[in-house]
């Protein structure tokens, strides 16, 4: 190789958006996976992963506490953990049912309603973008009204590194993000998101957000009353308890205990579904969760709680299905398999897809199964 060629610095890639929200999303899989089982399937995909990945890039790194309480990231962990309590309170409570009176009414808009439970907790304190003030040496301070704070940093990156800002307080922070909540959805929020949650949905979450003090707001009443402790010990326990399962399944694929796109391995992700092999990944969400005190039930109740919660494909009872996968000069391998949508392990960047073919024996009934139907966030 020429003197001149290995003198030069090679390349770095310049960062990108996709890649830095996925970055940020990945150690918080768990609390994401626990969030999107208690929403249906469909408004998973359609307007929650994208909201969260526009409020990732909006906020990024900015905390949610003054110094010396202050850490990165703060706000956006602050946000999945009000999300996952604001949707828990709503499965354990009848608050929403003043909002449909009529059992039909309920049936129609109950996944309306769960969505902008999820979107309440996501941006109640979205606000404090609005609250600091954040600097970098020679250029205009950010301005959340004109651009997201990441697309800010990454128009100044450096060799493939982002540069580290300053970020202030103003006097008396605590007051006026609480009404700011409003401005800050409208940065990520767009009419169709509105729409998918129907007028009296949007109604309740823009005067909740907007700061209305009125005690009967849906939104108010489940943010402000703590989510129960036991989940166990509710009469309908199956989304408590699918959630438990998903959150630890989800961990154990970001860290490494399961074994994923690998032949013989407990995960693999295929087209628009990730592959969970049983009783193989069970065995390791077991030990994982038996040094907290749960003891899970035998693997037909887990996959009967899993289907009853909408979280695997499949009727209650066929869910679990034969994955072959062929491999050239040697017999193909056959594993038991569970059939989970990316988004409640992964977020919204799944892994690339296993390398070689996969041939699922499907039940006659879910060969053309399509993803479940969004029915349950018709419009009332």
């Amino acid at each position: 190789m020429p003197w001149l060629a290995r003198g030069r610095p090679t390349p770095t890639p310049p960062l990108t958006t996709d890649a830095l929200v996925a970055q940020a999303l990945a150690p918080l899989a768990p609390q994401l996976a626990a969030i999107t089982v208690l929403l249906p399937l469909a408004v998973v995909a359609q307007t929650l992963l994208p909201v969260l990945h526009r409020l990732v890039a909006c906020c990024w790194d900015v905390p949610a506490e003054t110094p010396p309480h202050d850490r990165p990231f703060g706000l956006l962990t602050q946000s999945l953990a009000m999300a996952q309590q604001a949707l828990t309170t709503f499965t354990q409570s009848r608050l929403w049912w003043a909002h449909a009176p009529d059992p039909a009414q309920r049936h129609r808009t109950e996944g309306c309603w769960r969505l902008g439970t999820a979107l309440a907790g996501l941006l109640h304190v979205g606000g404090t973008v609005f609250d600091v003030t954040v600097t970098l040496p020679a250029v205009p301070a950010w301005n959340p009204l004109q651009e997201p704070l990441l697309a800010w940093l990454l128009a100044h990156q450096a060799h493939g590194v982002l540069p580290t800002p300053t970020v202030t307080w103003p006097p008396g922070r605590g007051r006026r993000h609480q009404a700011l909540g409003a401005l800050a959805a409208s940065l990520v929020l767009t009419p169709e998101d509105l729409g998918r949650l129907t007028l009296p949905v949007a109604r309740e979450l823009w005067a909740f957000l907007g700061g209305d003090p009125d005690p009967s707001n849906l939104f108010r009443q489940l943010l402000g009353r703590p989510a129960m402790p036991d989940l166990t010990a509710l009469p309908s326990p199956q989304p408590s308890f699918a959630a438990q399962v998903l959150s630890m399944l989800a961990q154990c694929c970001q860290d490494g205990t399961l074994r994923v796109n690998q032949v013989p391995g407990q995960v693999f992700v295929h087209d628009d579904v990730t592959l969970v092999v049983v009783p193989a990944a069970l065995d390791a969400v077991r030990q994982r969760l038996a040094p907290t005190g749960v003891r899970l039930p035998g693997n037909t109740l887990v996959f009967t709680a899993l289907a009853a919660a909408g979280s695997v494909l499949g009727t209650p009872g066929q869910n679990v299905v034969k994955a072959v996968f062929p491999r050239a000069g040697t017999p193909p391998v056959t594993l038991a398999v569970l059939r989970l949508p990316h988004a409640l392990l992964w977020g919204a960047t799944p892994p690339p897809p296993y390398g070689g073919p996969i041939q699922l024996d499907l039940p006659a009934e879910a060969a053309v199964e399509p993803t479940p139907a969004p029915a349950s966030v018709a419009a009332p």
